[in-house]
């Protein structure tokens, strides 16, 4: 009895020994004695990232605003009027129609009760745009007095936009700007701050700034544009793309390569444009900032 019983224990053990063996055996070989990484950290023992980066050098930023505006006559119309007193009995020419200097645009009958005389033509004496039609007929006028026609300079035109309040410090004359157009929104014009208005709206706390633009027989007054207004240019700064900005615990940061690692480096920026910022403390010059590559803090990293 005691012969089987040890025959018995000693089978058991060799059962236990080979299975123990084969547990050992399909466990991975990666699995033994692996660190454990936090969320935060990459294991050093993972393929590189690819990432794109942005190397910090000291450069110009430019920061434009962007604000609506309107096309409009400069404030030099001019009025047409009858050399003859009497009623309007044809008008020739509407609102927005082009004139030159000799055109007939309306008639005027100079007949009184008891008198009957020829119509006589209105001729423009000016050229340009008619702007408004400020007669009609049956319309009794005085000679050199009663204004029949406004024309305006179609090359004349300005752009106006209200600018506000905050933005005030930052614009002086001489200031460039582009707008484009919703009939040609791809296409860029220029223009140039000629004007700012000494006073602020008090009800929608903005100035009123003019800005000249150049002749175009594309733009028409009346236009609605939008305007990309230069609003500072800042020398000798560190700007970093947006899109490398992230928020961690509240605050800015950006992932600087370090030794092949990327590394979570807090920022502070100051002006923005819509795709920049300035850097105004936690990167220095020749750091390679990540803006493209999915990493965490520790990636391993090869720059493309």
């Amino acid at each position: 009895m005691k012969f089987e019983r040890l025959v018995t224990i000693l089978l058991l053990a060799v059962i236990l020994f080979v299975a123990y063996s084969l547990v050992q055996n399909t466990k991975p070989s990666g699995d033994v004695d692996k660190p454990m990484f936090s969320d935060s950290q990459q294991d050093p023992t993972d393929e590189a990232i690819n990432v794109r980066v942005q190397v910090m050098e000291p450069t110009t930023f430019v920061k434009t605003t962007d604000i609506t505006g309107e096309l409009v006559h400069k404030d030099d119309s001019k009025y047409l009027y009858s050399d003859v007193t009497g009623e309007v009995t044809a008008i020739l020419v509407q609102r927005g129609d082009t004139m030159e200097v000799g055109d007939v645009i309306a008639y005027v009958d100079p007949s009184t009760p008891g008198a009957v005389y020829k119509e006589r033509a209105v001729t423009a004496t000016t050229g340009g745009v008619v702007q408004s039609v400020d007669t009609y007929k049956g319309h009794w006028v005085t000679a050199d007095s009663t204004p029949l026609f406004t024309i305006a300079d179609p090359s004349n035109l300005m752009l106006a936009i209200k600018l506000p309040e905050r933005y005030i410090s930052m614009v002086t004359e001489g200031v460039s700007a582009t707008f484009t157009t919703v009939a040609w929104p791809d296409e860029p014009f220029s223009a140039e701050v000629t004007y700012i208005s000494p006073s602020v709206d008090s009800v929608s706390r903005t100035v009123e700034i003019e800005l000249g633009i150049e002749s175009d027989a594309r733009l028409k007054s009346g236009m609605f544009v939008s305007v990309k207004l230069l609003t500072g240019v800042f020398e000798q700064v560190l700007v970093v793309e947006k899109d490398a900005i992230s928020s961690y615990l509240g605050e800015k940061s950006v992932f600087v390569i370090d030794e092949g690692k990327a590394r979570r480096t807090l920022i502070t920026t100051g002006s923005e444009s819509d795709s920049q910022a300035i850097v105004t403390s936690g990167l220095e010059v020749g750091d390679h900032v990540v803006i493209a590559g999915s990493v965490v803090d520790g990636s391993t990293v090869h720059i493309l």
